[in-house]
């Protein structure tokens, strides 16, 4: 009878999804990848959300803004990323840099993508790599009203 009911605890954990701590696993609970965020804040506080451009002027234009939300992304109406992991690899003085693991759709094609989000301190500048391609920077746009 014991070892029925361990089968069955171990069978509704398996349900359920590997344990928080677990680096492999997709993590909804955003407390864990970030400690330093209160608890009850916006996950969209994370300094890499929002709309970027390579330029202020780029902003007006939809086809040139990258958005990009806690767990996902648009750049340039061209790619399309779902965030599966994201964590903060790295504070100093000079950026916070994050690293999302990614399944990505361009050109018709999926694939799997590492993104490097190396944010300035003041936030409104960040310099994103996707896998292996050249970095882009980009500058914040204004909050449209």
């Amino acid at each position: 009878m014991r070892r029925l009911a361990c089968v069955a605890v171990l069978a509704l954990a398996a349900a359920c999804g590997a344990p928080e701590g677990d680096e492999t696993a997709s993590s909804a609970a955003p407390s864990s990848e970030t400690p330093e965020r209160l608890p009850g804040d916006p996950i969209d506080n994370r300094s890499y959300a929002g709309e970027w451009a390579a330029q202020v002027d780029d902003c007006s234009d939809a086809r040139k803004v990258w958005t990009i939300e806690s767990h996902r992304m648009g750049v340039r109406k061209q790619r399309f990323c779902v965030f599966n992991q994201v964590r903060q690899t790295e504070e100093t003085t000079d950026a916070e840099v994050w690293r999302a693991d990614a399944r990505c759709l361009a050109g018709g094609r999926e694939s799997d993508d590492v993104l490097f989000f190396r944010v300035k301190p003041s936030r409104l500048e960040m310099r994103v790599r996707i896998s292996d391609s050249d970095p882009e920077e980009l500058v914040r746009c204004p909050m449209q009203t």
